[in-house]
């Protein structure tokens, strides 16, 4: 039963830095400036709240602290290709499933090696002061201390009391138009 869950947890991860590297031997060679580029992952996506809720370590409504540099993952093949992450912190305002820390750092994909934005799975940037409910994955060791988006579905951005969701997808638009309140209500009952 463990190495199922150990599949899933770091699909999203796994996916990131295969379909960010084959993207990035591609983008190394433009010059388009900064213009972001649109990346898909090959992170599963979920039908049903209770499969994301399964997925997830930790759901928790948090308000970003801070947004600071993270690393550059490069493929052992080709170190000119890679992803160059972000770290964003967050201030955990209520856990809704799992336990977690009053403060957290979530890892997120940021920028092609050579510095070219990207936007992974329509993941839009969230920015200090930005509210969201967060479906997270635990990084489980000192290499990799930060959570991450369990998918594109895996984070909903508060703005009052309605939801704009990540993902644009049938149950991420199901969820999202429950409401910020209608939300944490359905999944504390799930």
């Amino acid at each position: 039963m463990m190495a199922p869950r150990r599949l899933i947890r770091w699909a999203p991860a796994a996916g990131i830095v295969l379909v960010a590297g084959a993207l990035g031997v591609l983008q190394l060679g433009r010059d388009d400036g900064p213009e972001p580029q649109a990346v898909e992952s090959s992170a599963e996506t979920f039908g049903a709240r209770d499969d994301l809720v399964a997925a997830s370590d930790l759901i928790v409504v948090a308000t970003v602290l801070e947004v600071a540099d993270g690393r550059t993952i490069t493929s052992p093949n080709d170190p000119d290709a890679g992803i160059r992450t972000r770290l964003v912190e967050l201030d955990v305002t209520d856990v809704v499933h799992g336990d977690a820390p009053d403060r957290l750092v979530i890892e997120e994909a940021d920028a092609f090696a050579d510095g070219t934005p990207m936007v992974l799975d329509g993941m839009t940037e969230l920015n200090a002061g930005d509210a969201a409910v967060w479906f997270l994955v635990a990084g489980g060791s000192d290499s990799m201390p930060y959570y991450a988006a369990v998918n594109s579905q895996a984070r909903f951005q508060i703005i009052g009391d309605t939801l704009d969701p990540s993902g644009d997808d049938p149950l991420s638009r199901e969820l999202a138009e429950l409401g910020r309140d209608g939300l944490i209500g359905a999944l504390a009952a799930s």
